[in-house]
């Protein structure tokens, strides 16, 4: 993660792990006091796959979901190992079939959208948003899988 001159984030890298807008599950506290202009979407985290390679990085990222749920056999398990820097719950890991495009303005750089859930504690509030930092192999791995299932598609 890239900050300015103030501290205020500027732009995400590849392997940051990062809460930002889920566009396909409800915030069930609609009423949140966000600075976020949301649209009353829940957070979730989403893994920064993405290189200024890409158009408009920084300005949006190519991003790949985050899940505690393992119930399909091809997600990316996350151990302790797996981070350089941050962490997630145990038992969390990559959908790398769940890609998405996101704006960086629906990434949280405050903390302030990921507070608004009550399954994370106030002081396990990740600091602006920000989860951490998969390790270049794990990223590459989830990158790679979704490369392989785009290639599949062009198969007639």
């Amino acid at each position: 993660m890239k900050r300015d001159a103030e501290g205020e984030v500027i732009e995400f890298e590849r392997g940051d792990v990062v809460w930002g807008v889920d566009p396909f599950k409800q915030d069930s506290d609609m009423h949140s006091e966000s600075s976020h202009d949301d649209g009353g979407v829940a957070p979730r985290p989403w893994l920064i796959i993405s290189t200024d390679a890409v158009p408009f990085h920084p300005e949006q990222y190519l991003c790949l979901t985050l899940t505690t749920r393992a119930w399909h056999d091809e997600s990316i398990p996350l151990s302790a190992e797996s981070w350089v820097e941050g962490g997630a719950p145990e038992g969390s890991s990559i959908m790398p079939w769940s890609i998405s495009a996101i704006q960086h303005r629906f990434l949280d750089t405050t903390g302030d959208l990921v507070a608004r859930l009550d399954s994370i504690p106030d002081d396990e509030v990740p600091e602006n948003g920000y989860q951490g930092h998969l390790t270049d192999e794990v990223t590459t791995e989830a990158t790679e899988q979704v490369v392989t299932y785009l290639e599949a598609t062009l198969i007639t």
